[in-house]
């Protein structure tokens, strides 16, 4: 990507949508359109992996969406808002 991040790794506490990224299968529900979009964008990585983590390890994510849904886009590089620090101490000891 034109950003420089050439390696990522997407964690999600939605096992379903997980296994539906990672099986590489068409997948014909609801949410197909989204899963091939999200397969198309990865291929432009070098490496692209995609993990499943318990909801507590995902709190700052959830945080970081329902905020989004209420103002402007943000983003963060480099940079752990105050709103998440707390959230992201509790990330680094469930790991």
């Amino acid at each position: 990507m034109e950003e420089g991040n050439q390696k990522i790794v997407l964690a999600s506490d939605c096992l379903a949508i997980i296994q539906k990224i990672q099986s590489g299968a068409r997948d014909r529900s609801m949410v197909g359109a989204l899963v091939s979009d999200i397969n198309f964008l990865a291929a432009g990585f070098l490496d692209c992996s995609f993990i499943h983590v318990n909801r507590v390890t995902n709190a700052a994510a959830h945080l970081l969406a329902q905020c989004s849904e209420q103002t402007v886009c943000n983003i963060y590089r480099s940079v752990i808002p105050r709103l998440f620090g707390g959230y992201c101490c509790l990330i680094l000891i469930n790991l």
